[in-house]
């Protein structure tokens, strides 16, 4: 019997920077960094240039997010990288996750917002984090990008499918009282809140639907696994196809197509999925095996391969 080859990520994420200028309390990055900000890492050329070279062999129409654990904008090669991906991946349709910070700091934000739209940038997804944030660039654009911004409420649509350009606003998250939020926030693998074992018996669909770049070009498991417990491969040993269909990732789908969260960084982690019963194929028509003893095996033992992480402090949780 031919072995299950999962479908093509409806997105693949991008990681041009590791590290952020705020620090936010409930961030993963504080289970990385103390204060959740310095060191930072950056994405280089090469890296951008083989995973974008990669996604054009295969011909992947996925979705492409800059984001993951950090500022995206810190980066200084930021337009040359995305000037990269859209020379590759003419089609595929371009987001970002930003607090504002390359856009508030640009010696005229009007003409960075430009520049990184003329880039390949579709869809701008800007992070509302504080009454006074870097968000605020917003009200200095001129009236041509003012009429682009979108105001997220319940049923706006996160992504778009088109090249047509946007600006989506966040709901701020609430900065005076920590349980009063406007969002859900995952504890991201316990780097970023304590453990929750009860979402251990749910599916999760993030390592069916997305494909995660780290900075330096590896692959784990999802944007979640902060500390890259769960590293699946490089890109420059590997093709992106036979990434995501290896045997680390297989492993860990079918540990979570049967609702098992019990291995890291699932376990305890509080990632709530849509569509679980549309696994793992988008129409739900295909089926994966049970888990057997060696599939337990492989997905409990491949947290010893990582954390990639180059630095990890425990969270008081932790301790």
């Amino acid at each position: 019997m031919k072995k299950y080859q999962q479908e093509k990520p409806f997105t693949v994420l991008i990681e041009p920077t590791e590290g952020c200028n705020l620090g936010c309390w409930f961030c993963g990055l504080r289970g990385m960094r103390e204060k959740g900000t310095k060191p930072y890492f950056y994405m280089n050329l090469k890296t951008a240039e083989r995973i974008a070279s990669e996604i054009e062999r295969v011909g992947w129409n996925s979705k492409i997010v800059f984001a993951q654990h950090g500022e995206p904008t810190l980066n200084p090669k930021i337009m040359e990288i995305i000037r990269i991906f859209r020379r590759h991946l003419p089609k595929n349709v371009f987001h970002m996750y930003s607090n504002g910070y390359g856009y508030a700091h640009a010696e005229d934000p009007d003409k960075y917002l430009t520049e990184i739209m003329d880039a390949g940038l579709d869809n701008l997804i800007v992070d509302c984090y504080s009454p006074q944030g870097d968000w605020n660039f917003i009200s200095h654009l001129s009236d041509k990008h003012k009429a682009l911004v979108v105001a997220y409420e319940g049923k706006t649509p996160l992504y778009t499918h088109n090249h047509k350009k946007r600006i989506l606003l966040l709901p701020p998250i609430a900065t005076d009282n920590v349980h009063d939020m406007t969002r859900n926030l995952a504890n991201h693998a316990g780097a970023a809140g304590p453990l929750d074992r009860s979402f251990n018996d749910k599916r999760c669909a993030m390592p069916f639907r997305e494909m995660a770049f780290r900075y330096t070009g590896m692959v784990d498991l999802c944007c979640d696994d902060f500390r890259g417990e769960y590293p699946i491969g490089s890109i420059f040993e590997h093709g992106v196809d036979e990434l995501w269909n290896n045997e680390r990732y297989r492993v860990a789908r079918i540990m979570l197509y049967n609702r098992d969260r019990n291995f890291r960084p699932c376990d305890g982690c509080t990632n709530r999925s849509v569509r679980v019963g549309f696994l793992p194929d988008h129409a739900g028509q295909e089926t994966l095996p049970p888990i057997t003893p060696d599939i337990r095996k492989l997905a409990t033992e491949n947290h010893l391969n990582g954390p990639m992480s180059s630095i990890i402090v425990k969270r008081k949780w932790e301790k």
